[in-house]
């Protein structure tokens, strides 16, 4: 073991004194946290409003859903923006909306009659849906129970003392509907929103951000990038014959490998604390909700990783296809595990290809921990599956590693 922590230490040291080690493995990762970040909170209009841009259509033209309308433009939760149906498609294209309710022709008509209306519901690629659905049904509830306390008014009125003309009975309901809408709280949902994409987001994405999507993202994507790097070294080593050489020291086959995974190890260690620290004092995200779940997540993470950096050094002869390997295999994992987009914006067969990576499995704990304050129990899951992938990752790297 002594002998194993010596070479990681002189190697941790190399490594630190290499400028492409300060400005690959610790600069740029901290750049690109911010850069993203602020960029993906500037593409969706995070500009003091916090609440989820939508943009509805009107094809009623009544007065109920002018009502509607109003009630969602006074929402805490969402801001709205009247539009054609071509502007909302725009819209919805171009994600600068969360998302477009569609009021059909009928709507008022349907509500007073006491029928259920389904309205169209359409989703835009971020993960916003739940607490979306989740207002604009109260919204809607809220005028379908007013709607039904007015009528229910209208006809005691009737029975009691009637109305002299069709124009004084309007009146009265919207009269009803007015004192109805200023008293009742939000009843059970009476409206059916139809989902038009296959979207179904938990209430953790009430809190997500840009930079709570690219500060995980850029540990997952940059902690690949550089811990993959120890294929590299091994590479060059027995290239060089470093390896051989140290095979002549007291130093045992297990302790040089060990030592050479470990220096690389302390330094993926160094860049995940440093941009986890960034995140939390500058971008305020919440990374320490619970330190014990972070701890393992990362380190399981990256055993994974170094241990497959390990297991590409088995397959290649040089140190240009071992850096080829690396650069594609962590970009490739990196989009289809989720740090560049969150993951649950793709279709269920390209998050299922994600998830045959530790990319995604290591995405979803960060996201569990920062987004919804998992504990280290509430990610027993990823983090067993990431230690599995470092014993297969090791066991198959120490099996067909040569020293020569």
């Amino acid at each position: 073991m002594k002998h194993a922590l010596v070479i990681a230490y002189n190697d941790l040291l190399m490594r630190l004194a290499e400028r492409d080690t300060l400005i690959f493995s610790l600069i740029l990762p901290v750049l690109f946290t911010a850069v993203i970040g602020l960029g993906m909170d500037t593409a969706f209009g995070s500009d003091g409003d916090n609440r989820y841009p939508m943009a509805l259509v009107d094809q009623d033209g009544n007065a109920l859903a002018a009502q509607v309308l109003k009630a969602l433009g006074e929402s805490q939760v969402v801001r709205t923006e009247l539009v054609s149906e071509e502007d909302a498609r725009k819209l919805l294209d171009d994600d600068q909306v969360y998302a477009v309710v569609v009021l059909p022709a009928g709507f008022s008509q349907a509500l007073m009659e006491g029928k259920k209306v389904e309205a169209a519901f359409v989703f835009s690629n971020l993960n916003a849906s739940q607490r979306v659905q989740g207002e604009i049904q109260a919204v809607m509830s809220r005028i379908g129970a007013a709607v039904a306390a007015a009528q229910i008014a209208v006809d005691e009125a009737e029975t009691v003392a009637g109305f002299g003309s069709q124009a004084e009975q309007e009146d009265y309901f919207a009269a009803a509907l007015m004192a109805a809408g200023e008293r009742l709280a939000p009843p059970p949902v009476g409206v059916e929103l139809e989902i038009a994409t296959g979207l179904d987001n938990e209430d953790q994405w009430a809190d997500f951000t840009g930079p709570r999507q690219s500060s995980p993202g850029m540990v997952v994507m940059f902690g690949m990038t550089t811990m993959l790097g120890v294929g590299i070294v091994l590479v060059q080593e027995r290239r060089m014959g470093t390896l051989r050489r140290l095979l002549t020291t007291p130093a045992s086959k297990a302790s040089i490998l060990v030592g050479k995974l470990a220096g690389m190890f302390a330094l993926g260690l160094l860049q995940t604390t440093i941009l986890i620290v960034f995140g939390v004092t500058v971008f305020n995200v919440p990374w320490g909700r619970d330190p014990l779940a972070l701890v393992v997540v990362v380190f399981a993470f990256s055993l994974a990783i170094v241990s497959l950096g390990m297991l590409f050094a088995t397959v290649v002869r040089t140190e240009e296809q071992a850096g080829n390997i690396m650069i594609g295999a962590s970009m490739a994992m990196a989009a289809l595990g989720g740090a560049w987009w969150p993951i649950d914006i793709t279709p269920p067969p390209m998050q299922a290809l994600g998830h045959l990576f530790p990319s995604a499995w290591a995405m979803d704990a960060f996201q569990a921990i920062i987004l919804q304050g998992a504990t280290a129990s509430d990610v027993l899951l990823e983090t067993g599956i990431l230690l599995g992938y470092a014993v297969l990752f090791s066991a198959l790297g120490v099996w067909r590693l040569k020293f020569e």
